[in-house]
């Protein structure tokens, strides 16, 4: 009866190391990840705005392909009430916007990208610059009264639509003549409200 109680206990005894020695082995580790949301990368920073002056109202007529028939398409076509949108030494130009009532737009201007542009004591720290990603978008606006600017408002306005137009690359000193198409259904909504646009552009 001795015996059995020595045996049982030598039992329990290494069970007991066992069972300690398993749980150190599978004791949980942790793990360092990152956060589950969308990874992005760096965003540009410091946009710069443009407005545009109110909108110039077109009728053109244009044959239709199938009924061979004339149609008539209202239009608006907006500019920047100034010379350039700049922002550091990347420029916009000849920036022209026209929309339609069936929701379809044009956006065309020239992009610079070029040291010269800034100061000259400023010039150094943008000659390490071989290349930008200019990213530009268009803000439809209404309810503008004529004289007031929507940079300078003291009341909100509706944003009407919105465009975020394909990123560019210019390499040092290359000037482009760029051209940008589209629908936009809110363009197509709003048509008869919109009077004014804002472009922004950023750059990285």
């Amino acid at each position: 009866m001795r015996y059995l109680s020595i045996v049982i206990s030598m039992i329990l005894l290494g069970a007991t190391v066992f069972a300690g020695d398993l749980l150190r082995r599978t004791e949980a580790r942790r793990y360092y990840s990152l956060p589950g949301h969308e990874y992005r990368g760096p965003q540009p920073v410091n946009p710069v705005s443009g407005v545009s002056q109110l909108a110039i109202p077109l009728t053109y007529t244009y044959t239709d392909a199938d009924t061979r028939s004339e149609k008539s398409v209202q239009a608006k076509v907006f500019q920047l009430d100034a010379s350039e949108l700049r922002n550091d030494h990347c420029q916009l130009t000849k920036v022209a916007l026209t929309i339609q009532q069936n929701g379809k737009w044009m956006l065309n201007f020239t992009a610079r990208q070029d040291p010269d542009l800034v100061p000259t004591h400023m010039r150094a720290s943008f000659e390490r610059f071989e290349r930008n990603l200019f990213c530009v978008s268009v803000y439809g606006a209404g309810l503008f009264p004529t004289i007031e600017r929507i940079d300078v408002s003291p009341t909100g306005k509706p944003q009407l639509f919105y465009l975020f137009l394909q990123p560019t690359v210019l390499e040092k000193r290359q000037i482009s003549r760029l051209n940008y198409s589209g629908h936009s259904d809110e363009i197509s909504r709003y048509f008869e409200l919109i009077d004014r646009v804002e472009i922004d552009l950023r750059y990285r």
